[in-house]
């Protein structure tokens, strides 16, 4: 079953499905409870475990429902209506700290007591000098434990983007952390919050993702990644580049923060960034056919993911496992050691960049014009290794071994009707229907891939590739396909 929409509390999972229904799954002792709710129709837009009661909002109507899973009672709390906006658009992330369930909307923040039912703006339950300073502006909501730290987008009186923060360790007390400039941020009246997670989002063109934990507060944009640590005094954080080629998010995209990295699903990928050492990496849904992820909540070893397939786990310190990699995704890291590791990838390097330019020619494979197979099979033969020409017989060709784990320079990656050579750090040789012919494009928008390794193979791997001709086929690779 497909999850929508995922959120998590301590220990627990809370999940929305694609069926409508919803899941309660505790991540250490693995028992899950589910509900299909009575009240409520199609899949929900936002869910919440505050250990105790499942909260969620669904996508036709105003009200907030509540399952306490110890008796089986539901509750339907009515919102009010925001003028001007449909229902069932209003509620896009919950947060549960003190007592309090934030409801987190496009133009407003309400608050509900979750013992009474009672409903007020988030003006009525702060203090005064916190609700002053946070008025007017979109607000984010994100909590752990009994800290519950607030952030405020704004623009300052020259009209320039600014975040203002505040967190309360639950005595009451509230602290600011001070305003904190955001150059990348380009805010713009009525921007909404994005899609539902333990820190709401905020919708900015250009500047792409804001993610809020009770610890950090982290801005990826299209300059890089910003990181705010909420207990220290720093004003300008360094601002780390994404790497050559990556991506920014886009819009309204989540940002989840645990283990000191934020992670985000875009394009069907999943990314991570490690706010530590500034290494970037991605995951690629490569290992397993047909999964694609949805969206992802973060702990201090890794990554729950919500996909069309159920919940996944990545844990990028632990060995993948040799049949789905890391939950059925193939890792591809950036910077040192995303290159050639060998003699023979260097040479396999050298011999692609005198490929470069060639024209392309459906059934070439010689430097007057070359298809996709064509080309591969040439810049193999050059370090040794002969290939079939055919991109699906190069997903079945002995010498080579399945990759499901991590992607490496010289990987071949086969997709329907077409294949490439991994270059590292997201980028592919491959050719090109038109004038370019053979150069360097990349993996960001490719759909599901198989990927074999014939070079710099282990001890193990020699034994695979010498012993069968199979390897993983998916079934979108196994249809015949032209020769390119």
């Amino acid at each position: 079953m497909g999850v929508v929409a995922m959120s998590k509390t301590r220990d627990v999972l809370a999940l929305a499905l694609s069926d409508g229904s919803l899941a309660v799954i505790s991540t250490r002792a693995g028992a899950a409870q589910s509900l299909k709710p009575r009240g409520s129709s199609g899949p929900a837009r936002a869910v919440l475990f505050d250990g105790q009661s499942l909260w969620w909002t669904d996508r036709t109507s105003d009200a907030l429902y509540r399952w306490r899973p110890g008796d089986g009672s539901e509750e339907r709390i009515e919102l009010p209506a925001a003028p001007l906006t449909p229902a069932g658009t209003q509620t896009r992330a919950l947060v549960f700290a003190h007592g309090k369930l934030w409801c987190v909307q496009p133009s407003r923040t309400l608050v509900v007591d979750a013992a009474t039912h009672q409903v007020a703006g988030f003006e009525a339950v702060l203090p005064a000098q916190v609700a002053a300073d946070l008025a007017g502006a979109s607000l984010f909501a994100a909590c752990a434990g009994d800290r519950l730290a607030l952030l405020g987008a704004r623009r300052d009186a020259s009209g320039a983007p600014w975040l203002s923060a505040w967190v309360s360790e639950g005595s009451g007390d509230w602290r600011r952390l001070g305003d904190c400039p955001a150059p990348m941020l380009r805010l713009e009246p009525g921007l909404s919050p994005g899609a539902p997670g333990v820190a709401a989002e905020i919708a900015v063109p250009d500047a792409c993702a804001l993610g809020l934990s009770s610890e950090a507060l982290v801005v990826i944009g299209r300059d890089g990644v910003l990181e705010r640590r909420l207990r220290s005094g720093d004003d300008e954080p360094p601002l780390r580049p994404l790497p050559p080629g990556m991506p920014s998010p886009s819009a309204g995209q989540t940002v989840a923060l645990g283990g000191g990295s934020a992670w985000w699903v875009q394009d069907d990928r999943v990314f991570r960034a490690d706010l530590a050492t500034g290494a970037f990496e991605v995951y690629l849904p490569w290992s397993e056919g047909g999964i694609r992820p949805t969206c992802v909540v973060a702990d201090a070893d890794g990554a729950w993911v919500g996909t069309t397939k159920g919940v996944r786990r990545i844990e990028p310190r632990s060995a993948p496992d040799p049949r789905f990699g890391y939950g059925g995704f193939v890792r591809a890291p950036f910077g040192d050691g995303a290159g050639p590791a060998s003699e023979t990838a260097r040479a396999l390097e050298r011999e692609i960049a005198t490929w470069m330019g060639v024209p392309y020619r459906w059934g070439g494979s010689t430097r007057e014009g070359v298809d996709c197979s064509g080309f591969v099979m040439a810049a193999y033969r050059a370090v040794g290794v002969h290939l079939p020409h055919g991109s699906r017989l190069l997903a079945t060709a002995r010498g080579g071994v399945p990759v499901t784990d991590e992607l490496r320079f010289g990987d071949v990656l086969i997709f329907p009707g077409h294949c490439a050579i991994y270059t590292g750090a997201g980028m592919t040789a491959e050719t090109v229907s038109g004038a370019n012919g053979v150069s360097f494009s990349h993996i960001w928008r490719r759909g599901f891939a198989v990927v074999r390794r014939f070079i710099d193979l282990p001890d193990r791997g020699r034994e695979l590739a010498a012993g069968r001709s199979g390897g993983r086929r998916s079934a979108r690779t196994s249809k015949p396909s032209t020769r390119k």
